[in-house]
């Protein structure tokens, strides 16, 4: 049998789970009932036996309800098994398709090249011999300037250094821990111009080049003077969304779910594996063993075949988002950034328990712990001094905020809140010993000025551009940064940018 996908288009976001996804809880749920029992049931016959092992003799009405629910167990993990194997079957082949057609759109999309090609082709969910984007290379230059300069991206991964003046070919090394074999150009969301000898010059009539072999991709024209520090400066990103917006870059859905289906139809019936038959001549003992043995080895099948359908799966759902492309940057994108207004639902927390691992003296608060700093990448930084005077973890907390930047709303790719510090109370606390001769004492150390984030919107230019309920984070001394990578991937985020209302814009007579 065939996975069955229904006809509409909106409920095909993502064709091959839509069914394979239930089936495959129902066969983690029968590994961990009578699949994972009677696992352990063998192994424990296999050891010796306990409490509840088969005895060697059982009167005929228990051993033929023994006997009942070891062939059911057998018939259940059989048609899972069977079912699974059906499933990756299809998922392989799905697969297969998805990754020639990857291969022919990274061709012609420049901006889905790989961050280290070499590496990358070792680890990507296709492999393949030699691609067309193994031999890209990155180049950047800038002129006008003199020093010696790197480019940063996402803050996490640098750029070799590059003098002014000549053109020069880059390469790419992980300093935080994502990994270079992961990451395409088209994965980046922040780019940094970084002085390496000197503070950062002035750069307004410097020219400036990033290139791929030899595609032009960003220009003076994208940097980003209101970022500017004393050794960095940002640089528009929006040029590489656009491009990844555009026929070349990105495969329609009706395309790939057609991709799918075809692939579907293509799969080949595994053989089925068949739960064991009873043997009349056999022994109790010698048809306990039997279904023992096969049950033991049928349940690590099915837990085998289980964790390669999810990783498929996996692999499935990347392969149909590099595809598709997950932005359709329309002219919301481009719209500077005015105003920004956070909306915080969330608490203040009562003192924690006590940390019983520091009682001999009083902890002492850590930096600011009452600060709390909103980062929304490019320079967009905005700090609370002061939880108590101005709370923003409530109910209805609300911060508006104007902004005074070339930045635009397709420059934004995550939010970050961070408490800036621990805070403590301790209370001493001693009793007698010895009889009342002596007197011992040990200090109770519990944390304050914990808050807690229940769900956060940002609005910006007035209009919704994140939502996020059931955050459930806990701003304590374990955990005092709360990141959001997938911004682009919320649903606000997208709905805003495939709109095509934005403001009409007139130029000064």
């Amino acid at each position: 049998m065939l996975i069955q996908f229904p006809a509409k288009r909106s409920t095909l976001c993502f064709l091959l789970l839509l069914q394979a996804v239930n089936g495959c809880s129902n066969f983690q749920t029968h590994t961990n009932d009578s699949g994972k029992a009677n696992q352990n049931e063998s192994i424990s016959n296999k050891n010796g036996g306990d409490a509840d092992a088969l005895p060697k003799n059982l009167d005929s009405k228990s051993w033929t309800e023994k006997l009942d629910g070891m062939k059911a167990s057998a018939a259940n993990i059989a048609t899972n098994v069977n079912q699974l194997n059906l499933y990756l079957s299809q998922m392989f082949e799905v697969k297969n398709a998805l990754c020639a057609s990857q291969a022919e759109l990274f061709s012609t999309c420049i901006v889905h090249t790989p961050l280290s090609p070499s590496v990358w082709r070792a680890a990507a969910v296709c492999r393949a011999e030699q691609r067309v984007w193994d031999n890209r290379t990155y180049r950047v230059r800038i002129q006008g300037v003199s020093g010696r300069f790197q480019l940063v991206l996402d803050n996490s991964i640098e750029s070799g250094a590059f003098d002014a003046g000549e053109e020069k070919i880059i390469t790419w090394t992980s300093t935080g821990t994502r990994e270079l074999r992961d990451l395409k150009l088209s994965d980046v969301g922040n780019i940094k111009i970084k002085a390496l000898d000197a503070n950062l010059p002035d750069l307004k009539n410097a020219q400036f080049t990033f290139k791929v072999d030899n595609t032009s991709l960003l220009t003076q024209e994208q940097i980003l003077y209101s970022t500017r520090t004393q050794s960095s400066i940002s640089v528009s990103t929006l040029p590489l969304i656009e491009k990844l917006s555009t026929p070349e870059c990105r495969v329609a859905d009706n395309e790939l779910d057609n991709l799918s289906q075809e692939a579907i139809a293509r799969a080949s019936s595994p053989a089925l594996i068949t739960a064991p038959e009873e043997d009349s001549q056999a022994s109790q003992e010698q048809t306990s063993t039997l279904f023992e043995e096969w049950l033991f080895s049928a349940s690590r099948l099915q837990q085998s075949r289980t964790d390669t359908f999810l990783a498929v799966a996996q692999d499935i759902s990347r392969l149909r988002r590099d595809l598709r492309g997950d932005l359709q940057l329309g002219c919301w994108g481009k719209e500077p950034i005015r105003t920004i207004e956070l909306r915080i639902k969330g608490n203040h927390l009562p003192l924690s328990d006590w940390d019983r691992g520091s009682t001999r003296k009083p902890l002492t608060s850590i930096a600011n712990p009452r600060q709390t700093t909103v980062d929304l990448g490019g320079g967009l930084r905005f700090t609370n001094p002061d939880e108590n005077l101005f709370p923003l973890f409530r109910d209805e907390g609300r911060w508006l905020l104007n902004v005074s930047s070339d930045l635009t709303l397709g420059d934004m790719h995550s939010i970050q809140i961070k408490k800036e510090g621990v805070s403590y109370r301790s209370f001493k606390n001693c009793w007698s010993t010895w009889g009342g001769l002596r007197t011992a004492c040990e200090w109770q150390n519990r944390e304050s000025d914990r808050y807690q984030l229940l769900s956060l919107s940002v609005l910006i230019n007035g209009e919704q551009f994140y939502q996020r309920d059931s955050i459930q984070f806990d701003f304590q001394k374990s955990s005092l940064t709360w990141i959001e990578k997938e911004l682009t991937a919320n649903p606000s985020y997208i709905d805003l940018m495939r709109r095509r209302d934005c403001p009409v814009r007139l130029n000064p007579l």
